[in-house]
Formats: structure tokens, sequence, C-alpha cells
């Protein structure tokens, strides 16, 4: 593989988000290498970095999410145990509801539950290898609690904005922080006792 710019248009940046977004979805995002994503789409490594910093980053661009999701939420887990499922549940909806975000999480929701399997897999491979591991971390449950806050969490992100059911569509974001905040401290604080 030839090192440095093409010569001509560059579409080095589509060939690496293309690759990344093939083998996110081939053998998840725990096992995708920068190296990888570059030799598949014949570019130099580095260019990868250059593009997209990370793979966190990438990934944020395969997903199409401006603002980094585990960053947003570990910020809202550091902090007191106490208030943990008010924090989460206000962070999620800010991310869900953002200006700049809310498109890109829709779409991302509509990627998951599509007939596009490699675009579920990859959502799927994200929660598990990084949603997942950062509740664990910062809010101090095990895997099992992590799973069901998570699906807590998405379940009402599908209600509310797939399936648009009225009963989810119409409280506010603070009826929602109250209600599904309550209840996602329940399930932490019964983890802890």
């Amino acid at each position: 593989m030839a090192t440095g710019r093409r010569a001509g248009t560059s579409t080095a940046k589509t060939d690496i988000l293309e690759a990344a977004r093939e083998l996110f979805a081939e053998v998840g995002y725990d096992r995708t290498t920068i190296r990888a994503i570059a030799a598949r789409a014949g570019v130099d490594v580095a260019l990868v970095s250059y593009y997209y910093g990370n793979k966190k980053g990438l990934f944020r661009g395969v997903m199409s999410m401006p603002v980094d999701p585990e960053e947003i939420f570990t910020a809202a887990l550091d902090g007191p145990r106490e208030g943990v499922g008010e924090r989460l549940v206000r962070a999620a909806l800010t991310v869900w509801e953002g200006p700049e975000t809310t498109d890109a999480f829709r779409a991302l929701l509509r990627g998951a539950i599509s007939a596009d399997e490699g675009a579920a897999n990859t959502f799927g491979e994200f929660l598990s290898s990084v949603m997942i591991p950062t509740l664990t971390k910062h809010a101090g449950i095990d895997i099992a609690t992590a799973r069901v806050v998570a699906s807590t969490m998405f379940g009402l992100a599908f209600l509310r904005y797939l399936v648009a059911a009225p009963l989810f569509r119409e409280p506010t974001a603070d009826e929602l922080v109250a209600a599904y905040g309550a209840a996602i401290q329940n399930i932490v604080d019964g983890a802890a006792g």
C-alpha cells in the first residue's frame, strides 16, 4: 500500500467510513482495529486518525453521532450514587432530543431495528462493548443490572421515538426524568443492597 496523499480527488474519508461500517458489522466494535480499517479502505493508517481521531470517533461517524455518548454518560454517572438514575435519564434525553443529535439518534435507532443486520450488530456491539462497561464502572453495578438499566432506557427510546406511543411521547423531559430516574435509581439501589 502506498503512503501519503492519493493523486486526484480523494475519497479516503468516505472509504474509511465504509470500511469501518463493514468491519464493525462483521467482527464487532472490540475486534475491529484501526489498522484493519485502513487496510480494507486501502489507505495509510495515519489517515484514519487524521479524519476520525480514534475508534470511538470513527464509530460516531459510522453511526452519524455528532457527540460522544460515552463521554456524556460518564459525566452523568460520575458523582454520588443517589441521583444517578435522574442524571442518567437527563443525559440520555440530552442526546436523544438535543438539536444537534436528535436526527442522528433516531437514525441510529431505526438502523438498530432495521433489516440491515450490520447496523443492528454495530449498535449492539457498541452497547455491549462501550455502554454496558461504562454503566458497570461508573454506576458501580454488575453486568446483569447494567443490562436491565440499558434495556429500560432503550425501551423508553423505542416507545417514545419509533413507536411514538402517546403515553411515552406526551410526557415532558422533566416528567420522564422524574419517573424513569426513580425507576432506574431503584434498580441501581437494589443491586447495591
